[in-house]
Parts: structure tokens; sequence; C-alpha cells
């Protein structure tokens, strides 16, 4: 065989080779993306199937809320129209009778 033919083979042997280790690169890197895109329709499903609860929880929480700014506002006004009212009032002190320093005594006006 003529030298400059055998020269020839050899670079077309060596460019197979790495023609194979780039389809190999290219047949792992393939495989991994395959993975990660299933992880994420998998974590895309679970998420739209987990929305109408949150949604529910959401709306629920909303709700009680709303009840809880009527409760507030009624007794701001309650407050409101106590304050134009007799005033009272309300002191604690211990009770000297009571041995070790007795229970707490109400006393109220």
């Amino acid at each position: 065989m003529d030298p400059n033919s055998k020269l020839l083979l050899d670079e077309m042997k060596k460019l197979g080779d790495r023609f194979a280790l780039v389809e190999s690169r290219v047949d792992s890197l393939e495989g991994s993306l395959g993975d990660r895109f299933k992880s994420v329709e998998q974590s895309t499903n679970d998420l739209v199937a987990w929305k109408p609860g949150i949604d529910a929880a959401i709306a629920d929480l909303t709700t009680k809320l709303g009840s809880v700014d009527n409760v507030k506002s009624q007794i701001g006004s309650l407050h409101q129209a106590g304050s134009s009212g007799p005033r009272s009032s309300c002191s604690r002190f211990a009770d000297p009778l009571e041995p070790r320093g007795g229970r707490d005594v109400f006393a109220s006006r």
C-alpha cells in the first residue's frame, strides 16, 4: 500500500473514533435532558393538581378575613358608643388578709 494512502486511512480512522466519541456524548446528553424534562413535566402536573386546593384555601381565608374585618368594625362602633356614656374601671390588688400573698381581688366601679 502506498504510504500516502496509509496516512490517509489512519487519519480517517482517527476521525471515525472522534465522531464515535462525539456521538456517545450526544446520546448521553439526550438521555440526561430527557430525564430532566420528565422531572419538569411531573412537577408541572403536581402544581396543576395542587392549584384548585390552594385556590379554595385562599378563598376560605379571604372570607374569614372579611369576617374579622366586620367584627373589628363592630367592636370599633361599640367602643365609640361606649365612650360617650358613664365610665367604669376595674382595679386589681392582692388581698392583704390572705396568707402567702393571697389571691387577687378585683374591684369594679
